[in-house]
């Protein structure tokens, strides 16, 4: 199972303007390190908080579609964009979008075919389900909440200011406290 960016995102939920005022850096040196910490940051908090903060298209590859709902990861996911089914022999076969369901919770998405029947009944030997959809926040930075814009900006801080440090120390406290609320709970 992978799910993958299909485009990545057009903007990120800080912009180097507001990185440079974070950090107090007034030249222009170094924006390209920043610019990469600013989508380290990012990274960081999508994989953490197993959401897409900047909404784009993203697709994802399963194999085990042995029941009717296939689960995705990311969140919040705005609509379905295509769902196709891959055989072993390699043909592909496109579900209509009006024969499937997306069915959304706080956290937490399924796609499943209306009819409630196993994906295997439409094509007996499939290998592989490929679901496109647009997943995040909004398209603009601003869309993020403002909790999880300041745990990057901390993430932004501490990775320029532990730059090349073998010995840097764990991450923030406040960091744990701000991305909380925005974390799935396992049980």
């Amino acid at each position: 199972m992978a799910t993958n960016d299909i485009f990545p995102p057009a903007v990120e939920p800080i912009s180097l303007e507001k990185a440079k005022d974070f950090l107090r850096v007034d030249h222009t040196q170094g924006e390209g390190i920043i610019e990469g910490f600013i989508g380290s940051a990012r990274q960081h908090v999508e994989d953490r908080l197993q959401s897409v903060l900047i909404e784009r298209p993203r697709r994802f590859i399963g194999s085990d579609i042995s029941t009717a709902n296939i689960r995705l990861v990311d969140s919040p996911i705005k609509s379905l964009s295509a769902v196709t089914l891959l055989g072993a022999a390699g043909e592909r076969l496109v579900i209509a979008l009006e024969d499937v369901q997306l069915i959304l919770s706080s956290r937490l998405a399924c796609v499943s075919l209306k009819r409630g029947t196993p994906w295997a009944s439409i094509l007996g030997n499939i290998t592989a389900i490929e679901i496109d959809y647009v997943a995040g926040y909004g398209p603009s930075e601003d869309d993020t909440p403002l909790p999880i814009r300041q745990a990057i900006l901390l993430l932004i801080g501490y990775f320029y200011q532990y730059r090349g440090d073998d010995n840097a120390p764990p991450y923030p406290m406040m960091l744990d406290a701000l991305l909380m609320p925005y974390e799935r709970v396992r049980l």
